[in-house]
């Protein structure tokens, strides 16, 4: 089974505070590279980071496991996390704590991706969980649709535009082993 895990694109939807808002007049549009359903690669806070046109293709495609917490995700709380999963997606409105995003950094995870608008705390200063995790290289997946999404293993395919920027809204979808 396949599941869309990409928010829909639309004029006048809502955008994380301080970006432009998303419009559309006859055939151009216009909007911020961390809209909807975005990646954000090492460039978004590291001035020699990599760009999304840079990040290798085996980051953001292959299999994954999805969990499901609520508020904020702490260290102890990866644990139960297969050793071998090598991204991570999460349910339920969740941010990391710093320690996690170190967690999950010692575990070389590839990719990290989350239904919340951030994988920081609102309140955070600085963005450390961004900062820990674009510093070692692993591109953050932010505003999937995740909902009725079966928990475990699966398949995940990320396809952003091979823009030499910071950000990228992507296509996101889910595959669930037969």
């Amino acid at each position: 089974m396949r599941y869309d895990l990409t928010r829909p694109l639309r004029p006048g939807m809502p955008v994380y505070p301080g970006d432009p808002p998303v419009t559309a007049e006859g055939g151009r549009w216009s909007l911020g590279t961390h809209t909807g359903t975005h990646l954000d690669a090492p460039a978004h806070l590291l001035a020699e980071g990599a760009d999304v046109a840079a990040l290798p293709l085996e980051r953001l495609l292959g299999e994954a496991f999805l969990i499901e917490a609520a508020g904020c995700l702490e260290a102890d709380a990866l644990r139960g996390v297969p050793a071998e999963a090598c991204r991570l997606l999460v349910r339920g409105g969740a941010f990391l704590s710093p320690e996690a995003a170190d967690r999950l950094v010692r575990r070389r995870v590839l990719l990290f991706g989350t239904d919340a608008a951030s994988c920081d705390a609102p309140e955070a200063a600085g963005l450390p969980a961004h900062r820990r995790l674009l510093a070692a290289g692993t591109p953050i997946l932010e505003g999937l649709q995740l909902a009725g999404v079966p928990l475990g293993w699966g398949r995940l395919y990320c396809l952003p535009l091979r823009l030499a920027s910071d950000g990228c809204p992507v296509r996101a979808a889910w595959e669930v082993p037969a």
